[in-house]
């Protein structure tokens, strides 16, 4: 399993945010209006809502990717923004919606990172 988790633009204007701040993006409720409306099957209409995502079950080895691409309308790049992570016991619980058997914690194992040298 893996976690695409994004970083949070209202702070990536800060120099350094945490992992805790993209997992609590991850897991907000979203609003969706305006373009996102969602569209009502049994009257064709579309309409103001929310969506939701939880994480009920956790992997032995989890996997997170940073979304640290941006498209908008207007602008698109890469988000810079430095994200802080623990090395060791990663801890999840807070963001699990079930009672796990034990204690969702995470040590780092690895790290991609791929970069594009401009010559």
């Amino acid at each position: 399993m893996y976690l695409s988790l994004p970083i949070p633009e209202e702070k990536s204007s800060k120099k350094t945010i945490t992992l805790y701040d993209c997992l609590g993006q991850f897991i907000a409720e979203e609003r969706l209006e305006k373009d996102e409306k969602w569209r009502c099957p049994k009257c064709k209409d579309f309409k103001d809502s929310s969506k939701k995502i939880d994480i009920w079950t956790l992997p032995n080895i989890l996997i997170i990717h940073l979304k640290r691409f941006m498209f908008t309308r207007h602008k698109r790049g890469k988000l810079r923004t430095l994200v802080d992570f623990p090395l060791n016991e990663l801890d999840l619980s807070k963001y699990v919606a079930s009672t796990p058997k034990d204690k969702p914690t995470y040590d780092l194992f690895a790290i991609s990172v791929k970069t594009v040298l401009s010559l």
